[in-house]
């Protein structure tokens, strides 16, 4: 029976020529990553059950990663998919439709302006070595296109390090009322002690 799969692999620093010899050695269709040093491989693969055919494709992709690389590309496995290629190939011909947001519609969820919700794109660690903003999928003339669901997981992080539980509260700036919301202080006269009796 024949199968598709799909492996991920970090391997920063892969040039094009060790891609193409990925890709021959495979009969691949090879995706990479440059910035992030993400590779992808889609290929067939034979066996008689899913655990089978996820043995071969492990085996043949490790086999070709690792020649190539030669040990100068540190390389580490991710994600594997095994699928009939028969429910591949409909899947890639209706694939699920995305739901796709620019920077106009990031501005309005998170309630800030069009240049903050670019600086936050930017962003690509959260305080405690957090993952920072998501990639965008696509980065068309018009602006970044990000997924809705990558971008609500940030949102949810982001907010959490915006409200940390519990702790001290933050000390107020010299000269500051933290009993009027951090006014400036009003001065206390002093009252002369003739007055006081």
């Amino acid at each position: 029976m024949t199968w598709t799969a799909q492996l991920t692999y970090t391997a920063p620093g892969l040039t094009l020529e060790q891609r193409a010899d990925i890709a021959a050695e495979l009969d691949a269709n090879v995706a990479y990553d440059e910035a992030a040093g993400h590779l992808k491989l889609t290929f067939e693969t034979e066996g008689a059950t899913l655990r089978q055919a996820s043995d071969s494709a492990l085996h043949a992709a490790g086999a070709a990663v690792s020649a190539v690389a030669r040990g100068a590309v540190q390389t580490r496995r991710g994600r594997l998919l095994v699928m009939p290629t028969e429910e591949f190939i409909a899947e890639a011909a209706h694939p699920t439709r995305l739901d796709l947001i620019g920077l106009r519609e990031i501005a309005d969820q998170f309630g800030v302006s069009r240049q903050r919700a670019h600086q936050l794109t930017q962003l690509k660690t959260l305080p405690g070595g957090q993952l920072g903003f998501p990639e965008p999928v696509s980065t068309p003339a018009s602006g970044p296109i990000f997924t809705q669901t990558s971008v609500d997981e940030f949102r949810r992080r982001w907010e959490r390090t915006k409200k940390p539980q519990g702790g001290r509260p933050p000390r107020a700036a010299p000269g500051t009322d933290v009993e009027h919301g951090g006014a400036p202080a009003q001065p206390t006269r002093r009252r002369d002690s003739a007055a006081a009796r």
